[in-house]
Formats: structure tokens, sequence, C-alpha cells
């Protein structure tokens, strides 16, 4: 509501989705579990194999995403953030470096030299 009325930038959506992303993987967790350890003893040794390789395929892949997305230079939920990183290469090239920046969007920078 405060970007509408005072027309700021403030980007809160990525903050929202951070409880959907968790209510996902503690739902997952308790699917996991249940069918891991509470199976009946009948269908157990099947049931019980698939869900372990469901488990480890999930953990493993999960390890080699975050590996891959922890050497990006930004991401997603950073809006902006590749115009950012290019102004900061640029600064710590020039000599004296000069950014303009524009007062009603904090963070937004209009002109780098």
């Amino acid at each position: 509501m405060a970007d509408i009325t005072l027309g700021g930038n403030r980007q809160i959506w990525a903050k929202y989705l951070i409880p959907g992303f968790l209510g996902l993987q503690i739902s997952t967790a308790y699917l996991l579990a249940t069918q891991i350890f509470f199976v009946e003893a009948t269908q157990r040794k099947n049931w019980k194999t698939f869900w372990q390789i469901v488990t480890v395929t999930l953990i493993t892949s999960g390890i080699v995403f975050c590996t891959i997305f922890s050497q990006a230079n930004f991401w997603w939920s950073k809006y902006g953030e590749k115009h950012t990183i290019n102004t900061v290469r640029s600064v710590k090239q020039a000599e004296a470096p000069l950014l303009i920046f524009n007062n009603q969007y904090p963070g937004d920078v209009i002109f780098s030299a």
C-alpha cells in the first residue's frame, strides 16, 4: 500500500514469499517423515524404501541448487541488482567517481561516471 500512496519502490513482495517457501518446506518435511516412519507394517518395506529415495533425492538436489545459487552475482529477489553490480564496477574503475541518485527512490542511481 505504501508503494501506491507514497510512490515508493520497496519491492516488498519478496518478504511475503519467504513464509510461503518455509510453509512448503515444513509441509514437505512432515509428509516425508510420516511416510517413512508411520507407514503400516504391511506396506512398510516397499514404500519406506521409495520415500527414503525421494528424501535423499530432495536433499541432494537442494544441496546442488544451493551451491549453484550461492555463486550467482545477483538473484531474482534483488530487484535492480544487475544494474547495481554494473554501477559498482564502474565506480571502482574511476579515479574520481561521481554518482547522482534519485531522491524519490533511494538507492536508485541515475548516473555514474
